[in-house]
């Protein structure tokens, strides 16, 4: 199949407003006196996180960068920052589709947050956290962060909880004039594209989407359902692949989620190259007035 190759998004990240420094602020406690035995990178890990307010402290005066209560800021890429903490220690910061990938992790009795940029960029803040409020500080800067209550699916929360996990592939199947054609079922020997048993789709809680290929390199992107749940739009973008793409969901719970699209090889998307990949080594003679339709069923990966 064609490869899916790995090419992260050049968005800086604007949550690491500077390099790390050894002269930082003192730690201090949360109001709620949380302990620190993993309770706060539960929490850290629990919610999607939106920014509230930007300070940034420069010549002993504070300059306030974005506040969304007082209305400051709100044409800037601020407004529209979600943040995931995930507990692999992998961050994504979504900014109107775009995602941007980095890494954190809790130092000093869990009182100081590390984030790490693609670039290996590291920034180190205070943290005081609670289950409705993030505040990350530096001698730089003091981020607020709130918890993002309406990221939820047309369906509702059941919907967005059910979607945002890692999938495996558990069945693939084209057909093609009334006639079905099985590219890949989970356990037989005999499947014409074997590489998809080792790949994953990780669909994060904030919209984002990772396709990982049997090489372990991955594709970025993000998710969305729209008519009330029932279409799948995905949108991927790498060196070689750069595709919006919309499927009708037939099934989505915790263990199953069935979805299908119709491909038109002479209207193909770029993503599409490999699904007529695919059902050429199912049997199908793909032609340029060729219409086939790909039905995809995933499972949660154990």
């Amino acid at each position: 199949m064609q490869r899916f190759l790995t090419i992260l998004y050049s968005l800086t990240l604007l949550l690491l407003i500077s390099s790390c420094d050894d002269r930082i602020a003192p730690a201090v406690t949360d109001g709620n006196n949380i302990p620190t035995n993993g309770v706060k990178a539960g929490l850290l890990t629990s919610s999607v996180w939106q920014l509230e307010e930007v300070l940034n402290f420069r010549n002993d005066s504070t300059i306030t960068a974005f506040s969304r209560s007082k209305n400051i800021g709100m044409s800037s890429a601020y407004s529209a920052q979600l943040y995931t903490f995930y507990n692999d220690n992998s961050l994504r910061i979504s900014t109107n589709g775009l995602i941007s990938a980095a890494t954190w992790k809790l130092q000093q009795s869990d009182t100081q947050l590390e984030i790490t940029d693609d670039k290996q960029l590291a920034t180190l803040y205070t943290l005081n956290i609670t289950s409705a409020e993030l505040v990350l500080q530096n001698r730089f800067s003091r981020l607020t962060f709130k918890v993002k209550n309406s990221i939820t699916s047309p369906s509702g929360d059941t919907t967005l909880t059910n979607i945002a996990r890692k999938w495996i592939y558990e069945d693939i199947t084209f057909t093609y004039l009334g006639k079905n054609y099985t590219a890949y079922r989970r356990g037989l020997s005999n499947n014409k594209i074997l590489e998809v048993a080792t790949h994953e789709l990780v669909f994060g809680k904030e919209g984002s989407l990772t396709i990982i290929d049997e090489d372990n390199l991955s594709t970025l992107g993000t998710w969305e359902l729209k008519n009330q749940a029932r279409t799948l739009v995905q949108k991927l973008s790498d060196a070689n692949i750069v595709s919006e793409d919309s499927y009708t969901v037939s099934l989505l719970t915790s263990k199953n989620f069935n979805y299908n699209k119709d491909i038109n090889a002479a209207q193909r998307t770029p993503l599409d190259e490999a699904y007529l990949i695919w059902a050429t080594k199912s049997g199908i003679n793909v032609t340029q007035n060729s219409k086939i339709n790909v039905a995809i069923k995933l499972i949660p990966k154990p």
